[in-house]
């Protein structure tokens, strides 16, 4: 999968966050699991695709993270006092 969108042997931030794009939708994931399975797939060092994810993923990341916490903090029970 990798393979082929590498160029000159260096995987281009365009190609992967296609890529990511697509797992997300396919496997109706989220953001970080979806670059962590692929990673895992391919035998990748999930420090090592620090510099390839694109400015957009990482703010659909952030974005998830941001409504995660909200809904955590929604669920937590009123407090006591």
């Amino acid at each position: 999968m990798i393979e082929e969108l590498e160029k000159e042997g260096h995987l281009q931030s365009h190609n992967f966050s296609i890529l990511v794009e697509q797992y997300v939708h396919k496997h109706h994931c989220s953001y970080m699991d979806a670059i962590i399975s692929i990673c895992e797939e391919e035998e990748i060092e999930l420090d090592s695709m620090r510099g390839v994810v694109d400015t957009n993923i990482k703010e659909k990341i952030m974005y998830e993270d941001k409504e995660l916490r909200m809904m955590k903090d929604n669920d937590l029970p009123e407090p006591l006092f």
